[in-house]
């Protein structure tokens, strides 16, 4: 009620359509010449049932045709329901082209005998035999269908509202042939019908067409190509395209997942030219249809068609020549919705099973540098810190496709774009930096999980790594023993420690580890390997990381190893008294510890040998563990 009355203008005019009509009806049902020409309309239409050959149609449309022009004077057609069902039968496909025109005929002669607005007032009963007509029409035809449109539909105005996507769908068959003799004359209706209601509620319809009718976007994309406005520096494009800005993102997101590759091209062209990832108008869109849109621009890597792949390299590379410009580029407008994006689909799953497809499009993306380079920097933990998470919710995944293509990936990017972030994280975690990084459980799960480790793994990120958390294990415990006794990062990282180790030849621990071939080390030759992993991964750290003990064998790594791990068991026993229970986590961190030494000691034979002094004293080590040993 309350609505009611607060539009009483609109209600009024309503009332007043309604009662003029009631009244002209009545009106009409008492001419005793609009009764005759009802009869003849009936008479007519009953002939539609004998009908047995196409000539027959002919017949019947030329006789319905002579009847409805010989009562000129009515501005209502008698049985207009029925009248609009058969004419629609007439247009059927399978018929010839003659009964096709004469139907054409009898709707030219019905539109114009009722006017505008005959037609908005009965565009249910006159529009189903005409609109789905252009697509299957011969061309001898089309002038007289498309006349009808421009003369009679156009004449609506705001009476095409209703009908606007219908109508657009009625019209986007004409477009399929760009050298056609009719598209010019389908692209000005269009122009038309778009300024009689307006670009933005016409363009919102064009998105529902792209959105709901998968057939009609190639011709859909025509159009767009032809007419979308750039929105690259517009700050406010709801005056152009409609205030629902996220129907357009999912309009464009459906057609980029559409199995025509010519529709996918269309797009890719459309968002490189007028909605590009720097532009106002992608900024201030939701975030939510903005990862809708980078969700199904980067699937499009999967179809392996260099066409497609070099548009979307386009879109998230920016316009500029050198690769320098469009990396810069990609990290300031693309990088980080690519990043949450593909994430957030490696997070989730369907069904309880992951999907592999976010993996295969990074492994996809790694081809073009200038995107894998700045990609793989930022996502690689959480691509494997995903499947970490599945394989614990879910361990019979560890032989599916998801293992699989995690496999993949592990293969196919640079070792130090692994090991370089993960090498930071546990930095940072061990100094307590950075917390809930789960690094070091990271490399863990990578050297339990993934079978396959590269050469430069083996014999130089594993070692540099293995020794320099012993470094720095040494000097954490150094300014502070305690926290072996109850911070869990120092048993992660010793267990860790004993994790990397099985991963190393002895021939890797006792011959010098040399760096030199690869271009990022510029660190001393004999520097810690502390300094030299820092060096390598370009880490650093708010506090300063000086050892307060000089190895005196630092190329060698399990001597290195070995003197550090030493001070790291004698930090375990430190604390506690003559008599008393060492602490549940230095115990367990002084197990892992004398584990690891076991293992080192076990490394040396005659072929693996270490030539010089070991900083280490046997018998004060053996003194501060005997209350342990005995314990």
């Amino acid at each position: 009620m309350a609505e009611t009355s607060s539009r009483p203008g609109e209600f009024s005019r309503v009332a007043t359509k309604v009662l003029d009509r009631v009244n002209a009806s009545n009106a009409l049902s008492g001419d005793p010449k609009f009764k005759k020409y009802t009869q003849q309309v009936d008479k007519c239409l009953a002939t539609f049932d004998s009908i047995h050959e196409w000539a027959d149609f002919i017949a019947f449309l030329t006789k319905l045709l002579k009847t409805l022009q010989s009562f000129m004077q009515f501005k209502e057609i008698p049985q207009k329901l029925w009248v609009g069902k058969r004419l629609a039968q007439c247009m059927n496909p399978a018929l010839p082209t003659g009964v096709h025109q004469r139907a054409l005929d009898v709707y030219s002669h019905i539109l114009a005998v009722i006017g505008p607005e005959g037609l908005k007032r009965d565009l249910q009963i006159w529009s189903p035999g005409l609109f789905p007509f252009l697509a299957y029409s011969a061309t001898s035809v089309r002038p007289a269908l498309l006349n009808i449109y421009d003369t009679h539909y156009l004449a609506l105005k705001g009476g095409l509202h209703p009908i606007t996507k219908a109508f657009i769908l009625a019209l986007l068959p004409g477009l399929e042939e760009e050298n056609g003799e009719f598209f010019d004359k389908v692209m000005n209706i269009l122009d038309k019908v778009s300024e009689t209601v307006t670009q933005a509620f016409f363009l919102q319809n064009l998105w529902l067409v792209l959105l709901t009718a998968p057939a009609a976007r190639g011709t859909a994309l025509a159009y767009l190509s032809r007419r979308f406005p750039k929105l690259n520096d517009q700050a406010d494009i709801t005056p152009i395209i409609g205030r629902d800005v996220g129907l357009m993102i999912r309009a464009f997101a459906a057609s980029l997942e559409d199995d025509d590759n010519l529709v996918r091209r269309g797009i890719l062209e459309l968002l490189t030219q007028s909605f590009k990832l720097d532009s106002p108008a992608f900024k201030q869109s939701h975030a939510d249809d903005k990862q809708t849109l980078m969700k199904a621009a980067s699937g499009v890597v999967l179809r392996k068609d260099l066409s497609l792949s070099r548009r979307l390299y386009s879109w998230l590379l920016g316009t500029a020549e050198s690769s320098e410009e469009q990396v810069k580029y990609f990290r300031q407008n693309g990088l980080d919705l690519l990043r949450n994006t593909l994430r957030a689909e490696m997070s989730a799953s369907s069904s309880g099973v992951p999907d592999p497809r976010p993996y295969k499009i990074f492994i996809s993306l790694l081809d073009k540098w200038e995107i894998g380079s700045p990609l793989t920097e930022v996502l690689i933990i959480d691509s494997v810190k995903a499947v970490q998470q599945h394989l614990k919710h879910e361990p019979l995944l560890s032989d599916g496709d998801l293992i699989m293509t995690a496999n993949e990936l592990y293969k196919v990017i640079e070792p130090i774009a692994l090991w370089k972030p993960l090498f930071a994280s546990c930095v940072a975690e061990l100094l307590g930096e950075q917390t809930g990084t789960g690094a070091l459980q990271i490399i863990s799960f990578v050297l339990r999980v993934f079978k396959s480790h590269d050469e430069e793994s083996l014999r130089v990120h594993l070692p540099l790594i293995f020794t320099a958390l012993c470094d720095l294990l040494d000097i954490i415990l150094a300014v502070d023993s305690r926290r072996v006794r109850s911070d869990p990062v120092v048993l992660e990282a010793i267990q860790l420690l004993g994790g990397i180790l099985p991963h190393l030849s002895s021939g890797t621990l006792t011959r010098p580890l040399d760096l030199r071939s690869d271009s990022e080390a510029e660190a001393p030759t004999r520097a810690s390997p502390l300094t030299r992993a820092m060096a390598l991964y370009k880490v650093q750290t708010q506090k300063s990381l000086e050892s307060p003990h000089q190895n005196k064998a630092t190329l060698i790594p399990l001597a290195v190893a070995f003197e550090s791990l030493m001070r790291i068991s004698l930090a375990c026993v430190k604390d506690p008294a003559p008599g008393q229970v060492m602490f549940t986590n230095s115990r367990e961190c002084l197990a892992g510890v004398l584990s690891i030494l076991m293992e080192l000691t076990k490394r040396l034979d005659d072929r693996h040998r270490i030539e010089g002094e070991l900083a280490w004293a046997p018998v004060q080590w053996l003194v501060a563990m005997e209350d342990v040993l005995h314990e």
